[in-house]
């Protein structure tokens, strides 16, 4: 699953989350860190478009993820980033190993919705 989502995405980024989502509908900003596929970006302006996008409810997260659309709005599907596989952590790290470079220790596994 993890080439397949490598292969397929328009965009693969290191980012914290800056600012947070709402349930009004307002969505996050992540800051990019790096980008290793895509348009350099210095920021992600994140919506949640259906029910298997994450959520972003934590300032602080630093996460590695692949993003969809853009190019001024993207979103984080739960799919595309390993959430409902049996074993996310091991999505992490063949997704990992197809970037050329480890994540840093301090990075959380994407997940459906962070604590709030």
């Amino acid at each position: 699953m993890a080439r397949k989502a490598f292969q397929s995405a328009k965009t693969i980024a290191d980012v914290e989350v800056i600012a947070v989502g709402d349930d009004a509908g307002n969505g996050a900003v992540l800051k990019a860190l790096k980008v290793w596929k895509g348009t350099p970006k210095k920021a992600f302006n994140i919506q949640v478009r259906t029910s298997c996008d994450i959520g972003f409810w934590q300032k602080g997260n630093r996460l590695r993820l692949i993003l969809a659309g853009g190019p001024s709005h993207f979103s984080a599907s739960q799919i595309s980033n390993g959430v409902l596989t049996n074993d996310s952590a091991v999505f992490g790290r063949e997704l990992d190993q197809l970037i050329g470079s480890n994540r840093p220790h301090e990075f959380r596994q994407p997940d459906m919705a962070y604590d709030r």
